[in-house]
């Protein structure tokens, strides 16, 4: 049989590198900028979900029911805004990500499977 598989220690360094970047352990400068793109990224992403739920079709129709006319856009982000569903998204957000990290941390436990 061949020799087994052995991993170079250079590489083994950086899976270890690219681990700790997982689980938010800055190692370098640059690792702390790459943390930053990617909460930025992060923000832009939550930010889109909450403009596509603003201006989508379930608001849109409760902001021009209110205004017994078809609302525009910015109408129907004030609606949003006016009527809870800014805060609504921000506490289904905190809910989701607490049940992520919950899950997570029980990943193989009978209870939560």
């Amino acid at each position: 049989m061949g020799e087994p598989n052995r991993q170079t220690p250079a590489l083994c360094k950086q899976i270890a590198i690219l681990y700790l970047i997982i689980k938010g352990v800055p190692t370098s400068k640059s690792d702390t900028h790459m943390q930053r793109v990617m909460h930025a990224t992060h923000a832009k992403i939550r930010n889109m979900k909450e403009i596509i739920e603003a201006l989508g079709d379930r608001n849109r129709f409760y902001a021009s029911e209110k205004l017994n006319r078809p609302a525009t856009d910015c109408e129907a982000i004030m609606h949003y805004v006016e009527n809870g569903g800014a805060l609504d998204f921000r506490n289904n957000e905190i809910v989701s990500k607490t049940v992520n990290r919950h899950r997570k941390k029980h990943r193989n436990s009978v209870a939560c499977n």
